[in-house]
C-alpha cells in the first residue's frame, strides 16, 4: 500500500516515475533503506509525536 500512496504522491506533485522507470524495481533495490524510512518516518505517529526531519 505504501508503494502507490508514493507513486501518487509523486504524480501529484509533477513526478511522472513511473512512466520512466519502475517504482517497484526502485524499491526493490533499495529495500533495506526503504523499509527503514518508513519505520523510522512512522515512530511516534500513534502518539502524535513525529519529527519530520
Amino acid at each position: 500500500m505504501s508503494h502507490l500512496l508514493s507513486l501518487l504522491l509523486l504524480y501529484k506533485n509533477g513526478y511522472d516515475a513511473g512512466k520512466y522507470v519502475s517504482f517497484e524495481e526502485q524499491i526493490n533495490n533499495c529495500k533495506a533503506y526503504y523499509y527503514n524510512a518508513l519505520a523510522q518516518s512512522s515512530a511516534g505517529w500513534a502518539a502524535n509525536d513525529t519529527d519530520i526531519q
